[in-house]
């Protein structure tokens, strides 16, 4: 009875010593007789909608997942005018019993440093009556992670700015998703994200930290078939108070050189402001805001504990980013003094124009 445990306890030892060893000898083999690389490359063209190369290094990786990693992604045409995305370093992850049937079935991507260049998004087709733009479908996958990618905007200026972190975990058509997102000097994004291709819907949910005290909590949504949406946020997350709120919603219209804000509905604590503005685009990202308030307390403003904290952070601002308010009040009271028919501004007078 000892011999017998002993020796079923010696094969079951020898199999779990050798099944990397022949995980590593069948995923290799089946890369090679399929041609690995090209496959891959056919593989992640499909999901891309878009060429794909692997120029550099490749090679068989069995930790964390069976996979393969390598050097050197270029996604986009064959010249460097051409290229959309550039990573130096991939890994790919690739579900096991899949593979050894022969089917290539991709769990998670990794791409490491880099550049992004909105310069060089390829034009789609632009839909008409005849022919309306198809459902831009996205394939599930259980993780896509980039870092380190510097993304050049399509501005013609050559800006850039740098994304930390990207991430985004059990995503499919329709079904609530995790996603986070840290651009330096903007701090990070995270929460739920929902992609309806059939609408081209875009549903946000989630809180932005690490751009000032707290956290600012936001929710959304992204109409691309109209270009349009709403978005709405207040600052902070879990206020002691409705009276220490900051919030804002409003409606937008992605246009060429902005996004025009329509409707805006602001509040700082229980003072309520409306109007309009936009966000530029240009080289100098730029808030703007024509407001207006039936009446204004601004002693009862300085006294909401956000805007203390604000004032002592960098924020944005350091990042480029610039806020440029108008408020005309009908009544604004300070210090015991009232003021009608006020303007009152902060940092330039806004401009909705073409950014600079």
């Amino acid at each position: 009875m000892k011999r017998a445990f002993r020796r079923w306890a010696l094969v079951l030892l020898a199999v779990l010593v050798l099944s990397p060893v022949l995980i590593y000898l069948l995923a290799n083999a089946w890369l090679e007789s399929a041609g690995g690389r090209q496959a891959l490359e056919r593989e992640l063209a499909r999901r891309a909608g878009l060429p794909v190369r692997l120029l550099g290094e490749f090679d068989i990786m069995l930790l964390p997942s069976l996979g393969v990693e390598g050097t050197e992604l270029v996604i986009g045409g064959p010249g460097p005018d051409e290229e959309f995305v550039r990573s130096r370093e991939y890994s790919v992850a690739v579900a096991l019993s899949p593979l050894l049937q022969g089917e290539l079935q991709i769990e998670s991507i990794h791409l490491a440093g880099g550049q992004l260049r909105l310069d060089n998004l390829p034009p789609g087709r632009e839909p008409t009556a005849a022919e309306p733009a198809a459902p831009f479908e996205l394939p599930a996958i259980e993780k896509f992670e980039a870092s380190q990618l510097t993304i050049v905007r399509g501005d013609g200026q050559g800006q850039q700015f740098r994304i930390d972190e990207f991430r985004v975990e059990g995503f499919a058509e329709r079904r609530d998703t995790m996603f986070r997102v840290g651009v330096a000097g903007f701090g990070r994004i995270g929460g739920l994200l929902r992609w309806d291709s059939a609408n081209s819907l875009l549903t946000l949910d989630g809180t932005w930290s690490d751009a000032w005290p707290g956290d600012l909590k936001f929710e959304g949504q992204v109409d691309f078939g109209a270009g349009d949406g709403r978005v709405a946020a207040s600052w902070p997350a879990q206020p002691a108070s409705p009276a220490e709120v900051l919030a804002f919603a409003a409606g937008f219209e992605v246009q060429e050189a902005n996004v025009r804000l329509q409707a805006i509905e602001a509040s700082v604590g229980m003072q309520t402001m409306r109007g309009d503005g936009c966000l530029l685009l240009g080289a100098s990202p730029a808030l703007q805001l024509e407001l207006t308030a039936d009446e204004l307390d601004l002693d009862s403003l300085l006294e909401i504990p956000p805007l203390d904290a604000m004032s002592d952070t960098p924020g944005a601002s350091e990042a480029g980013f610039r806020i440029d308010v108008r408020l005309t009040a009908g009544e604004v009271r300070v210090g015991g003094a009232v003021a009608r028919q006020a303007v009152l501004s902060l940092g330039a007078e806004p401009d909705c124009g073409q950014p600079e």
